[in-house]
């Protein structure tokens, strides 16, 4: 009968320590780190990207204003530059800036506004751009004598040509009404064969394959500030290369 006492209490001392040492080893256990559903993942990558599309976009504004200081500096030293008020002010040029209906292309004019407020260019929209209204803007303009030089279409495209407002403008269409343009970016995906149809113009920017909205607006600003702070097409075309994601040169191109 005692060796049963006894067993019993030992049996319970032993239940009695090892109650408390798993009552120990969960304070001591670090919590268990809840798992983070894929679509939490998914939020963050979203947002990383979003950052470093930011700061993208950013560090090529940086260097845009470097670019425009740097040339101002040149300008002053070659005495190009002289604050004097009696000067009559310098006309701007002109670029025409043709927007699809498509909301995402927009940012390709927020970029040109940057080139407006950093060079003597001046933009002009057309927003939804129709072949009617390019057709209607370029030929006033030349009817005041101040025809336009300067042609930026950041529309939706293909091998077959660009989608406008009311219809699709292929290159024959172009080259018939786009006479006496300088430089015409094609700011949309597949376009070079439509732009080697644009023998009327002397420098045309095309993409070869589909790009990024993001992308193609950023070389855009880069190209269009290098030809409003002075260089040629194909100056602001290797300048866009060296300032723009260097996806893009892989597939964009120069026409001359």
């Amino acid at each position: 009968m005692r060796e049963d006492i006894v067993i019993a209490a030992l049996a319970l001392l032993f239940g009695i320590i090892a109650l408390v040492l798993a009552i120990k080893k969960q304070r001591v256990l670090p919590p268990p780190v809840a798992a983070v559903p894929t679509e939490e993942w998914q939020k963050r990558v979203q947002m990383l990207e979003r950052d470093i599309a930011g700061l993208q976009r950013m560090l090529v504004e940086k260097q845009n204003e470097i670019d425009q200081l740097r040339e101002r500096i040149r300008q002053l030293e070659r005495g190009a530059i002289v604050d004097n008020p009696n000067t009559p002010t310098e006309r701007r040029r002109v670029l025409l800036v043709g927007i699809g209906d498509d909301a995402m292309l927009q940012e390709d004019l927020a970029q040109l506004r940057r080139v407006q407020s950093q060079t003597n260019i001046r933009i002009s929209r057309l927003m939804p751009v129709s072949r009617a209204s390019l057709e209607r803007t370029i030929e006033r303009h030349r009817a005041a004598g101040t025809p336009v030089k300067l042609l930026h279409l950041a529309v939706h495209s293909g091998p077959q040509g660009l989608l406008f407002e009311d219809g699709i403008a292929d290159g024959l269409w172009l080259s018939q009404h786009l006479a006496g343009i300088d430089i015409a970016m094609l700011a949309g995906c597949s376009n070079d064969t439509v732009a080697d149809m644009l023998r009327v113009v002397p420098a045309v920017v095309s993409m070869r394959e589909d790009v990024n909205n993001h992308d193609a607006s950023l070389f855009s600003g880069a190209f269009w500030l290098a030809v409003g702070l002075g260089m040629d097409a194909n100056e602001a075309f290797e300048r866009a290369l060296q300032r723009a994601p260097a996806l893009v040169g892989e597939f964009v191109e120069l026409h001359l």
